[in-house]
């Protein structure tokens, strides 16, 4: 997952979180603080796109993606997270042959 959250651009927000806002923050430190808050809700929706249901259960509560990664998923087995993505890589690849056919379906009603 560390290749996704990188590529995503939201590994910092993984590994330090968000800062609070202090008191009498300027224009600029509020617009900060909105990006990060931004990529911390993409980094969570990322994390629950890719975990099975078991893991998704457990971190449905959490409302940051870093207390999301820091309760189970730094903790969890190796062989779960292997689970968990591969489950994932077969959602994406049966989304995928969807697509194919309903292309090749259009594309035979098109000919028509």
């Amino acid at each position: 997952m560390k290749v996704i959250f990188i590529f995503q651009n939201v590994l910092e927000i993984v590994i330090y979180g968000i800062p609070a806002l202090e008191n009498n923050v300027t224009d600029a430190q509020m617009a900060t603080h909105h990006e990060h808050k931004k990529k911390d809700w993409k980094g969570l929706f990322l994390i629950h796109q890719c975990v099975d249901l078991n893991i998704f259960e457990k971190v449905i509560e959490e409302e940051t993606m870093k207390g999301a990664w820091d309760m189970d998923l730094y903790e969890m087995k190796l062989e779960e997270l292997h689970t968990s993505l591969e489950a994932h890589e077969l959602r994406l690849k049966q989304r995928n042959q969807e697509k194919v056919k309903q292309q090749a379906l259009q594309a035979k009603e098109r000919m028509c």
